[in-house]
């Protein structure tokens, strides 16, 4: 058995798990930030006398309002408290949640269950200025009890010092085991250094198909379809005959089946699609692991807005072209719409025919990025008919003197290798397959869960490592020379004069400052 640490950037509310940590006090006091999204209102139980002597911290949330499940566990205690209370905590819940997550999952297609928790006792708990200490002591502990009860944990930290701190505390317990994770083989490892490479320079791309949305219950094209095609009164319950029929027509036909249907009824099919899909809130994973890399430029197929409201948490946000293009340092181009724009969404075999009359501004959009970076395919089957015609023009623009692509312009991930179709794209992409040297006759979702992990890793190595360095909270996880440049950096800071303070330069230095923590994070 074995399980996964997985390290996040983000909103803890937002990640669909099977279970999470909802952190309280001995009189089972929560605070407001970890309730104030939920549709309808929450109070906590009274506490009993074996939760107020703290004989037991952990309990589950019988009437929860929300999608996913949470987890009492009382880590509230004095600035004096040890730090391996907290860790006790922790890991007493990952013991009790992991069987009841085993039996009801809420992320119906994962390979294991997956609990998540935040940086306990860092914000109103007791350890606030001991968040180093707690991550050291937390991240082995988390190890050993995820690897015990065979599920996943992810550790979902709120701000970019904690983020870099974690990441670091994690580096070293792979350096100091000699392993990295055992899940990924060389030559994904290899991929995933050569990606995070081109990332941190800036010459990296993203590119989100429909695959990204399966570790937040999103339905598949097929599973849209059908439940458009049900809605719409294309199909009727128990007609098998109709629905072979049905199944058997082009995708694009059956969209345009639906759109008839919903149109003679007075509503259209984007509408349609927004009703199904608005109610799904919870990133997956894959979103939250993606939209930490530091990667100015995306793209997406996707009509759902999960991959920005990831974004939105780690204090980095999307604009979104074409709706907002000039509001934030990156953007996230929709190819196929919104949901916050139903009217643009493509699905239809007239809305592919028309689309370069509409959005030619969007395709040559994707082009020029194909042409001067290099795009990494996540969740995309490469079979989009828009998509091709936007590579078939890239390969003949970019072509040299013998007809072909001098380089190629991106690193497809996909979780089946196909060794047929890989050879047919070996001269415009590289492949990172993650059925690869598995003769157990693994599964499509195992499949899947080593390609988060690839991502959680490729994340971990393209992240700014030193976000942590001024914030005192740390200091416990800092080297010696890390402490020497923190102490020189101060200094300059400190010795500066208001003269100094008053160039162009100093702007410069101060976003340098700031960058390694030098303000003091929102609270938490």
């Amino acid at each position: 058995m074995s399980g996964h640490v997985f390290i996040l950037h983000g909103d803890l509310t937002r990640l669909a798990c099977d279970g999470w940590l909802l952190p309280c006090d001995a009189t089972m006091h929560v605070m407001l930030h970890w309730t104030e999204e939920l549709d309808s209102p929450w109070s906590p139980p009274s506490p009993w006398p074996a939760w107020q002597s703290e004989q037991e911290r952990v309990t589950r949330v019988e009437d929860w309002p929300g999608a996913t499940q949470p987890w009492l566990v009382n880590t509230g205690a004095s600035s004096g408290t040890a730090v391996e209370w907290f860790v006790d905590g922790v890991v007493a819940f990952v013991d009790e949640a992991a069987p009841y997550a085993r039996a009801r999952p809420f992320i119906t297609r994962r390979a294991k269950p997956l609990l998540a928790l935040p940086l306990i006792g860092t914000g109103a708990g007791g350890a606030a200025r001991r968040a180093g200490q707690v991550v050291e002591a937390l991240l082995p502990s988390l190890a050993a009890a995820a690897d015990r009860n065979d599920v996943d944990v992810a550790l979902v930290v709120h701000d970019a010092p904690a983020y870099a701190a974690a990441l670091q505390a994690r580096a070293r317990i792979w350096n100091s085991s000699g392993s990295l994770p055992k899940e990924l083989t060389e030559h994904q490892l290899a991929q995933a250094t050569s990606l995070a490479e081109r990332a941190r320079s800036g010459k990296l791309v993203l590119f989100a198909g429909a695959g990204v949305g399966v570790g937040a219950n999103l339905p598949t094209w097929t599973d849209l379809l059908t439940n458009l095609a049900r809605r719409s009164g294309v199909l009727v319950e128990g007609d098998e005959a109709r629905e072979t029929e049905f199944t058997g027509l082009d995708v694009l036909d059956q969209a345009r089946l639906i759109e008839i249907r919903l149109e003679q009824d007075g509503k259209s099919i984007g509408d349609g699609i927004r009703e199904i899909l608005l109610p799904f809130r919870q990133a997956s994973l894959a979103h939250m692991l993606l939209s930490v890399l530091p990667v100015s430029e995306a793209v997406t197929t996707n009509y759902d807005q999960l991959l920005e409201t990831s974004a939105d948490s780690t204090g980095r946000p999307f604009g979104v072209l074409p709706y907002h293009p000039a509001l934030h340092q990156r953007w996230l181009l929709k190819m196929h719409g919104c949901l916050s724009h139903p009217e643009d969404i493509v699905l239809t075999r007239s809305d592919f025919l028309r689309y370069d009359e509409r959005r030619a501004a969007l395709r040559g959009i994707v082009q020029a990025m194909l042409i001067t970076k290099h795009m990494l395919f996540v969740g995309f089957s490469l079979t989009d008919d828009n998509f091709l015609r936007i590579i078939e023009d890239v390969r003949k623009a970019a072509a040299g003197e013998a007809g072909v692509s001098p380089t190629r312009f991106g690193t497809a991930l996909s979780l089946r290798s196909q060794p047929l179709f890989e050879e047919l794209w070996s001269e415009d992409l590289e492949w990172v397959c993650f059925d690869e040297c598995r003769a157990d006759g693994s599964s499509k979702a195992e499949a899947a869960r080593t390609q988060e992990i690839f991502l959680d890793y490729l994340a971990s190595i393209a992240a700014p490592s030193s976000r942590h360095l001024l914030d005192d909270r740390y200091d416990a996880i800092l080297s010696d020379g890390e402490r020497e440049l923190r102490a020189a950096l101060r200094c300059l800071a400190e010795s500066a004069s208001p003269e100094a303070r008053s160039t162009s330069a100093w702007s410069e230095i101060r976003g340098l400052l700031d960058g390694f923590g030098g303000t003091e994070p929102p609270g938490s």
